[in-house]
């Protein structure tokens, strides 16, 4: 872990392809409400369409399925989230 927040923790993670390493953000509740899951996406939809040096790039946004279990993350760029 690098990171914690109010929505979710920040993970040192390795991506396969490309091979990269990156900063995976996953959500924080173990069975998020829908409201959670709506604000989680909306944060990573807005930062997925924004271009400024201080801010992360996105490369991916998904929902992982943990024994029926639905835990939304997504991973962006290391270097720039180190920064902040």
């Amino acid at each position: 872990m690098i990171g914690a927040g109010g929505m979710g923790s920040v993970f040192e993670g390795v991506q396969q392809s490309p091979r990269r390493t990156v900063a995976v953000k996953i959500l924080r509740d173990a069975i998020p409400s829908e409201r959670a899951l709506r604000r989680f996406e909306y944060e990573a939809q807005t930062l997925a369409r924004m271009e400024h040096p201080g801010i992360t790039k996105i490369h991916a946004i998904d929902v992982a399925d943990e024994h029926r279990i639905k835990i939304p993350y997504f991973v962006m760029e290391l270097s720039t989230y180190r920064s902040i």
